[in-house]
């Protein structure tokens, strides 16, 4: 009974078709076109086209048009997916209505690709413009997309938002390997590294970039890494290494125990194409004594009556090779007046910090401050072996200490900075040790009597004269202002004296001073000058000169101009004999 159902309603839906298909009046069940009375009464389609399809909104993102339409693919120029090395290609998109007919509705299409996204290829309009989206013109949008590095496949993804729906196409291109062009050393990651055993950063990474033709990034090459000389045991891995995706090609170099500049030779398998590393230096980058230096931007600032004048300090170490100590060594400051900031850390082989006037100004207003680090002592290198042999001669450090008195030896209650080695007696204060037992880290023996890896502190002072406004202007006879004060009177008509400048306590007056002559009578002299930057109070040539025709007696004055506003004067005679 079922079966005979069925075959009732198949044969009618076949006759109707029939009918239709003949030109049989009225319209079949399966036929999806509507009467001809009510196409005439809608009066908007047509005759024959559907009610339920619309040929204007944009509905579909696919390669072609029409017949040929193909959904959520993406056209490539001429079919040629296959690209060479740097090879260039043109997209192209249609946006379509329902029955694969361009849509005149203008949609924004946006591309990209692995490759476009790690700057392997680009994508650029018709004005030749760097792109990510182009818009359709009738429906259409093309895009211009070269290989910039770019090898094997890439996909390329085409998306769009229509109708409130996000359409996709994609097209896959096959892009060949490029030809090696060169190679380029790129970098050294850190350019310094430290002696082996020293305790500093001990490898570096060298690092070269593979090239092809277009100068593009190259993958997958094969590099070999070679060296001239390997001195005191140095050691890189890899020998060999293939070039990753953005070109480089890497190996690790350690050091050995012999400081040296290093250049590693990279050169492409199967090529002649090579090149040589630089930039990287093996050395102790730890501070030795004799190559350790500290400066003020002031040492005669206007601190006796002022608080917070500002002087900067600036703390400069080589290591035994007079190469830069390792970025981030550690300097610490200390200061008999005054404040200063605690500590810096070495960048290029300096480092600065500030130190500001205040309480407690020591009574003669000079102030000793201290700057040290950890370091070598000093050795003379005979054999230019870069390391300590037995019996080469030592400069044997004793214990840094704050230098109050300017003695230069250790006073009872001056703060020291307490070292003792292992295996050692405390270090003297006094003066250096006469061991002859280096300490340091070019020590390579095993015997403690010889010399040892211990660090000792390495060290500099500095004077600062906390300077006043005022003070006293005198003259002398010796060129040190200390001697011989002048009497006034002068042997014949010409001499040079010496003007001594100094503060209420006999330091300098404050940097910038400036000193000059005035009124003379009878005399012939100049003066135009500053305090020179020093913590000592300044003794300064002045020429005199009696004028012809002139009386024995002369006199003139000197001003001492601290600021526009601050300033005191004295006046002197002179006898011509």
């Amino acid at each position: 009974m079922q079966t005979l159902k069925t075959t009732t309603i198949v044969s009618a839906a076949f006759l109707s078709l029939l009918l239709s298909a003949c030109g049989g009046g009225g319209s079949s069940p399966l036929d999806p076109r509507p009467s001809s009375s009510a196409t005439s009464s809608a009066g908007q389609l047509s005759s024959g086209a559907a009610s339920s399809v619309d040929t204007v909104t944009a509905q579909k993102l696919g390669a072609g048009t029409g017949a040929s339409f193909r959904e959520g693919e993406i056209d490539v120029t001429n079919d040629l997916t296959n690209l060479s090395a740097g090879g260039t290609t043109t997209l192209s998109v249609y946006v379509v209505t329902s029955t694969n007919t361009p849509s005149a509705t203008p949609i924004q299409i946006s591309f990209i690709s692995d490759c476009v996204a790690a700057a392997k290829a680009t994508l650029r309009n018709g004005a030749n413009e760097s792109v990510s989206s182009v818009t359709t013109i009738n429906g259409r949008a093309t895009i211009n997309y070269r290989a910039d590095g770019c090898s094997g496949t890439d996909t390329i993804y085409a998306s769009a938002n229509i109708d409130g729906n996000v359409k996709n196409a994609q097209v896959n291109l096959n892009i060949a390997q490029g030809n090696v062009g060169s190679i380029q050393f790129s970098d050294a990651t850190p350019k310094q590294i430290s002696l082996k055993g020293s305790g500093g950063t001990e490898t570096s990474l060298v690092r070269f970039r593979v090239l092809d033709e277009n100068g593009a990034a190259l993958s997958k090459a094969q590099v070999l890494f070679t060296i001239a000389s390997t001195p005191g045991n140095l050691t890189f891995t890899p020998t060999s290494a293939e070039s990753d995706s953005e070109g480089y090609v890497t190996t690790r170099v350690t050091a050995g125990n012999v400081a040296t500049p290093v250049s590693i030779s990279a050169t492409v398998v199967g090529t002649n194409i090579s090149t040589s590393s630089s930039e990287l230096v093996i050395s102790s980058g730890i501070p030795v004594q004799r190559s350790v230096s500290l400066s003020a931007s002031k040492l005669n600032p206007r601190a006796w009556d002022r608080d917070n004048e500002e002087v900067s300090l600036t703390m400069s170490m080589a290591d035994d090779f007079g190469n830069p100590v390792v970025d981030g060594t550690a300097v610490t400051f200390w200061t008999e007046g005054g404040r200063v900031n605690p500590s810096c850390f070495t960048l290029n082989g300096t480092c600065t910090v500030s130190w500001y006037s205040q309480d407690l100004r020591p009574s003669n207003g000079r102030v000793t401050v201290l700057a040290f680090a950890s370091g070598n002592e000093t050795f003379t290198d005979t054999d230019s072996n870069g390391r300590y042999d037995a019996g080469e001669p030592v400069e044997n450090l004793g214990e840094a200490y704050l230098d109050e008195n300017e003695s230069g030896t250790y006073t009872l209650g001056e703060r020291f900075v307490d070292v003792t080695l292992p295996g050692h007696t405390p270090l003297t204060r006094d003066g250096p040790n006469v061991s002859a037992v280096y300490n340091g880290t070019l020590c390579y023996s095993d015997d403690a009597n010889i010399c040892t890896k211990d660090k000792v502190t390495v060290r500099k002072s500095i004077i600062l004269s906390m300077s006043s406004p005022s003070g006293d202007l005198s003259l002398w006879n010796d060129e040190n202002c200390s001697t011989s004060p002048f009497n006034g009177s002068i042997a014949g008509a010409r001499s040079i004296v010496y003007l001594l400048a100094e503060d209420i306590n006999g330091n300098s007056l404050p940097n910038g001073t400036k000193l000059t002559t005035g009124n003379p009578v009878g005399i012939t002299t100049a003066l135009d000058t500053a305090v020179p930057n020093s913590p000592n109070a300044a003794c300064i040539p002045l020429s005199v000169a009696a004028n012809p025709g002139a009386p024995i007696s002369a006199t003139f004055s000197i001003k001492a101009e601290v600021s526009s506003s601050e300033s005191f004067s004295k006046n002197f005679g002179i006898r011509f004999e």
